[in-house]
């Protein structure tokens, strides 16, 4: 929270993580639940608000529109879990590449929520996977905004 104020965000955007877990996993989701309350409730008392998006997929997909990752152990035997590649051979660390994916979630909500149905009709017949929520990257997301400020045909 003190990192948003700092940078003056005016949005803190989180991975939605109610699901229902059993045995040891319930512990480590109830220690996220609770950090991500803390975190909110420090955000409301500076005045900064929050949101969330589907987890799904967010670090399973290349930020750059190439497709799944692969990652670790998928990549070399010594390689650790937070390390992904691209399709292109590229390497990022899948924290960074998730939070490209779920900041694009967002801001595509945003930008669908600014739209007539008539132009998001025409910017989901120029981008597929713009339509489907759990597609997105930040590759789709330009590529929509890119077919709104293009004139109209």
């Amino acid at each position: 929270a003190a990192f948003a104020e700092e940078v003056h965000a005016d949005v803190v955007v989180f991975e939605h993580l109610s699901r229902n877990f059993r045995g040891s996993e319930k512990t480590a989701q109830w220690r996220k639940m609770e950090v991500f309350h803390k975190t909110c409730g420090m955000l409301h008392r500076i005045g900064i608000r929050y949101a969330t998006v589907s987890p799904k997929y967010t670090s399973r997909l290349a930020f750059d529109g190439s497709g799944r990752v692969k990652r670790g152990h998928e990549i070399s035997e010594n390689t650790p879990y937070d390390v992904c590649q691209f399709k292109s051979g590229k390497i990022y660390n899948c924290d960074l590449n998730a939070s490209y994916n779920i900041g694009a979630r967002y801001l595509m909500r945003l930008l669908k929520s600014t739209l007539v149905e008539t132009e998001w009709s025409r910017v989901t017949a120029k981008v597929p996977d713009a339509a489907k929520r759990t597609k997105i990257t930040l590759s789709v997301y330009r590529q929509a905004l890119a077919v709104c400020s293009a004139p109209e045909e």
